[in-house]
């Protein structure tokens, strides 16, 4: 039914559907394994082909960009096709220039950049990699966490140490050159880098905004995973799931296990740590132990990377009791969030900031 041609365009109906609804790069978290486990891949990347394709014809740059953002992320879902993938990225980052960064189109090289920043930080991790491998790659991710493009044109070019904002990566993204500054034995200029990121979400002040405060507190699970600072880590993914419930809403981040596809919770779930990005990769209880024997079809994890399993909450943890609704549960002890975001400072060295 999928790639049956429909009688106006001559387009499959998928592809149609693909046009309807380009914002199709969030669903890849959940439907990318059960795409590729299906054996639908190939179907799936002939429809955004045919789609991006069919846009170009229009002249309908925001479109195309979303559309080639999305494929991009089926390709690099599992480790499928993880250079064709980032083959895209880099096209749309050279392609779409700040002064058209608006809108959609600005997230939409956000999310390219992003992208990027996993890739080549993965390329520099590489057992096989070598040092001239790993110098070019490091530089293309310097640049990209520094805000600038990957290749300036010559009406573009800026001065050292100026950013073009449209080319920052989200936080997350941003943090594995804090990653990579550690690999290379830079371990002074990876906390120097860890400290210019905390100090954002970490200034904020409390009840901000439920919503505003869950960006804060994910913001902060991101740092801390490429930390590897373990428990604000887990304290701060505990804090996300509060907000999530007090919430309530249909906007709520959603976690899916990386194998399976199925949405899952923050309790019963083992999330590994790749040493090779700030991520966390989520296995429900059947798909964990396959990590463990090898038997995992995809290339998720291999032997190099750690594990940092977040514990299941606590009871009073996910009950929350009424004089607990404004704390924090830190290493089996509740405190307050203003006490907490102290802590951090005097930990890491921002309590003058």
């Amino acid at each position: 039914m999928m790639n049956e041609k429909s009688p106006s365009e001559g387009l499959s109906h998928l592809t149609e559907f693909m046009l309807e609804n380009p914002e199709m790069g969030g669903m890849m978290q959940e439907i990318g394994a059960k795409v590729i486990r299906r054996g639908c891949f190939s179907l799936f990347k002939e429809a955004f082909t045919a789609a991006i394709i069919a846009t170009r014809r229009q002249k309908k740059a925001v479109l195309t960009a979303t559309l080639e953002l999305s494929l991009s992320s089926l390709l690099m879902s599992l480790g499928v096709d993880p250079e064709g993938g980032a083959r895209i990225c880099e096209r749309i980052s050279e392609t779409y220039k700040p002064s058209q960064a608006k809108s959609n189109l600005k997230l939409v090289i956000f999310t390219a950049s992003s992208s990027l920043c996993s890739y080549y930080l993965k390329k520099c991790c590489r057992v096989d990699c070598s040092e001239v491998e790993r110098l070019r790659y490091g530089q293309l991710l310097e640049r990209l966490v520094m805000g600038r493009p990957l290749h300036l044109v010559r009406h573009e070019r800026t001065h050292k140490g100026s950013t073009k904002e449209a080319y920052l990566p989200f936080p997350e993204g941003r943090a594995t050159l804090g990653i990579y500054y550690k690999m290379c034995g830079r371990d002074d200029d990876a906390l120097r880098f860890f400290k210019s990121l905390l100090r954002r979400p970490i200034n904020i002040p409390h009840s901000f905004g439920n919503t505003l405060d869950r960006i804060y507190y994910l913001q902060l699970t991101w740092i801390f995973a490429a930390m590897r600072d373990f428990n604000n880590w887990v304290s701060a993914m505990y804090q996300v799931a509060f907000l999530n419930d007090k919430i309530g809403d249909t906007n709520s981040p959603m976690l899916f296990y990386d194998e399976c596809g199925i949405l899952c919770t923050i309790d019963g779930t083992v999330h590994c740590w790749r040493r090779d990005m700030p991520f966390t990769v989520i296995f429900c209880e059947e798909c964990f132990p396959r990590l463990k024997d090898g038997s995992l079809s995809v290339d998720i994890c291999d032997s190099t990377h750690e594990l940092m399993a977040i514990p299941a909450r606590p009871q009073s943890v996910k009950e929350r009791s009424i004089e607990h609704q404004d704390m924090m549960y830190v290493c089996g002890e509740w405190m307050t969030c203003s006490d907490w975001k102290l802590s951090l400072k005097e930990k890491y060295g921002l309590e003058e900031e």
